[in-house]
């Protein structure tokens, strides 16, 4: 696995902004207004990341999981 600096290093060579947050929950919903209302917020990773925060998503008001 790649370290988020490491990751944050490379994409910001290459013109794509980056923002470290080690907090799942701060991480969706800063990912989330970074998005906008007609944005998409896109999560990789393992299952267990992927599935907390679906559960996330489903906990939040109008989380739409599609």
């Amino acid at each position: 696995a790649l370290e988020p600096k490491r990751l944050a290093v490379l994409l910001e060579a290459n013109a794509v902004s980056c923002l470290i947050e080690p907090d799942r929950a701060r991480a969706l919903n800063a990912a989330r207004e970074l998005a906008g209302p007609d944005g998409i917020v896109l999560v990789s990773g393992s299952l267990y990341l992927v599935g907390e925060v679906r559960d996330l998503l489903a906990m939040s008001d109008g989380g739409a999981l599609n």
